[in-house]
């Protein structure tokens, strides 16, 4: 289902992730962000779109507890 990403190709995916969203292809959006922050979890604009694509989903339940800083 996900593509084969490299580190260096997050932010390929991140756009990949993003305009699904603006497709309002809700799933696959959030499955791309989510995947995103497991191959880089310091990625930031990653975390901030799936913020942002849960909002858009009113889905404020499904957004984790933020986490604490590192």
């Amino acid at each position: 289902m996900f593509p084969q990403v490299l580190p260096r190709h997050i932010q390929a995916l991140n756009g990949l992730a993003s305009l699904y969203g603006h497709l309002k292809r809700w799933e696959e959006a959030e499955a791309l962000f989510l995947r995103l922050i497991e191959i880089s979890p310091q990625y930031v604009e990653a975390h901030f779109n799936l913020g942002t694509l849960y909002a858009h989903m009113g889905s404020w339940v499904s957004a984790p507890p933020p986490r604490p800083p590192l």
